[in-house]
């Protein structure tokens, strides 16, 4: 996108530089051929005029001298119809200036580089020829006619009035004509003394300028205007793209939750739709979640609070016959056993608040999780001496390797080492297995069971909160499927994977499989032992590449 709007600037601005030049040689031309008009349409006419009082054979002989005298280099042919423009100018190569002028049905052409003061010096020679075919009395009136071909003044002057210095005043003295400018600005006068010693004063003719202070803002108005068109046009087309971006991220909500930008292209724009595509993705899975959770759990709750509510009523009831019945021994243990199912009822709630609340805390950002070097067998031992006792009925077995250190958090890893152990011995007729082994990039607990297993449909179902399988597994097993969806959260957490497999013991083996210690990188800083510095003074969580991927449930290879 923007390497596009930086190459449709750059073109804006070719464009407006050829936009101008083109504008600047139209205007050029235009000013150059009414400026030359009005300085040589006179001397022209002279010319044309003077040429034909000549005989045949002297008129070549004329238009020669005349060419030598005033650098104009005439030549005169006749037209065999009337023109439509008397005046003409072209430029051509190398700026030459070709002008053709008709008069008399006469059209006579030059050419010369530049008006220069040679060409201003014609003039007045012109001037003179003219008056010195008048008697001296008549120059007066002839300059006056005269007067008419130019759009300079062409007077006499005293010489009280010439502005020259000495140097011109002597080459004026000795018969030559002068072309004076005093200043920069000022335009050229010409100055030619006459046989009767009269002073020709020509001008002043005001100087061709080839760029104009208003060119000059036409010029730039045009370059901003064309470089503004087009930078326009770029931008609203971004600007386009950003608005529908803002305004499905406006209207994003309840209501039109499916709502998603168009992705077309593959710019920057098409970038952030993508982005804001997967956070309204994302956004939407996480409403759906907590919708799903919110229905599980209104559901869970109702049971207990419904036996709650059954068995005070059986409590009301029987505190009224208490009175009446002559066994009131009898009473008073059916009274206790119900006292007792609602203490379990209670116990449940608690069980699936604390649970509940344990799963909530775990949805934070892996960037902001903290974790340290853990020494792992002595976690798993002290894990198992607790986790087991409320399974005497079971025979747990610990194989494993020691002085097996990991990289995570201790107090979680030790609540997924507590809900493994504790599922295990749900399920399990006898006996559970628990092994922990090194690999080649971390360290692999497995806790497998003699029960009835998971099918191979549902292992990676049983993750998902409030998941409960309706198998021979399950049967007469309390619980409310959140232990093996806080332990999937845990091990995304640690940058770990957990899976199930068959046991060989014949009913599921569940893994979990971290990264140790020995395969930190090597210019990462983490502290070295269990649980000895406070949970803020932990290091980030800054894994290679080879670390496990993120939650995955699948075995890794």
């Amino acid at each position: 996108m923007f390497v596009r709007i930086y190459s449709g600037i750059f073109l804006a601005i070719l464009v407006s530089i050829a936009g101008v030049y083109a504008t600047y040689q139209l205007n050029l031309q235009s000013r150059l051929s009414s400026y030359s008009q009005s300085v040589l349409q006179g001397s022209l006419v002279l010319i044309s005029e003077g040429y034909n009082r000549q005989q045949d054979k002297n008129k070549e002989r004329w238009l020669s001298l005349v060419g030598k005298m005033t650098g104009l280099n005439p030549s005169i042919s006749t037209l065999n119809k009337v023109a439509g423009d008397p005046w003409q100018l072209t430029i051509a190569g190398e700026g030459k200036l070709n002008i053709a002028m008709t008069h008399l049905n006469q059209e006579i052409s030059i050419a010369l580089d530049h008006i220069g003061e040679q060409q201003l010096r014609a003039i007045a020679l012109l001037i003179l020829n003219e008056l010195a075919r008048v008697k001296d009395g008549e120059q007066e009136q002839a300059l006056q006619k005269l007067q008419a071909l130019f759009s300079f003044p062409v007077t006499f002057i005293n010489k009280n009035e010439l502005d020259l210095d000495s140097q011109q005043q002597i080459r004026l003295n000795k018969g030559e004509v002068v072309v004076s400018s005093l200043s920069q600005d000022a335009g050229y006068s010409v100055y030619v003394k006459t046989k009767q010693d009269k002073i020709l004063h020509v001008g002043v003719i005001n100087k061709f300028e080839p760029l104009t202070t208003q060119l000059l803002v036409i010029l730039i108005s045009i370059c901003l205007l064309i470089t503004s068109l087009v930078v326009y046009f770029l931008v609203y087309r971004l600007e386009y793209r950003l608005n529908v971006v803002n305004h499905i991220v406006g209207e994003f909500g309840p209501k039109k939750i499916k709502n998603r930008v168009p992705i077309k292209g593959n710019d920057v724009i098409t970038q952030l739709g993508i982005k804001v595509n997967e956070m309204a993705s994302r956004i939407e899975q996480l409403l759906q979640h907590q919708k799903e959770i919110t229905q599980a759990v209104s559901h869970e709750l109702r049971t207990p609070i419904a036996r709650i509510r059954f068995r005070l009523q059986i409590l009301s009831d029987a505190c009224d016959e208490v009175e009446e019945a002559q066994n009131s021994e009898e009473i008073k243990s059916q009274l206790d056993e119900k006292v007792i199912g609602i203490s379990r009822d209670i116990d449940q709630l608690e069980a699936l608040i604390d649970e509940m609340l344990c799963l909530y805390k775990l949805d934070i950002d892996p960037a902001d999780y903290k974790r340290s070097l853990v020494n792992i067998d002595e976690l798993l031992t002290s894990v198992l001496d607790l986790a087991k006792l409320p399974y005497s009925h079971i025979d747990f077995s610990l194989k494993k390797q020691a002085n097996i250190t990991g990289y995570c958090h201790a107090d979680d890893v030790d609540r997924l080492l507590q809900n493994l152990i504790s599922n295990a011995g749900k399920h399990a007729d006898s006996r559970v297995d628990i092994t922990l082994e090194q690999t080649e990039q971390g360290f692999c607990i497995s806790v497998g069971d003699d029960g009835a297993g998971i099918p191979q449909a549902d292992r990676e179902r049983i993750f998902e909160p409030f998941t409960r399988l309706d198998s021979s597994r399950n049967k007469k097993i309390k619980g409310y499927g959140l232990g093996l969806a806080i332990v999937s959260r845990i091990a995304l957490l640690n940058q770990a994977k957990v899976w199930v497999e068959t046991s060989p013991l014949g009913g599921a083996n569940f893994k979990f499989h971290c990264l140790c210690a020995e395969h930190l990188p090597a210019n990462e800083t983490a502290p070295s032992s269990l649980k000895t510095l406070p949970e803020d003074t932990l290091p980030e969580d800054d894994l290679t590449e080879s670390a496990l991927a993120q939650g995955s449930m699948e075995k890794p290879e």
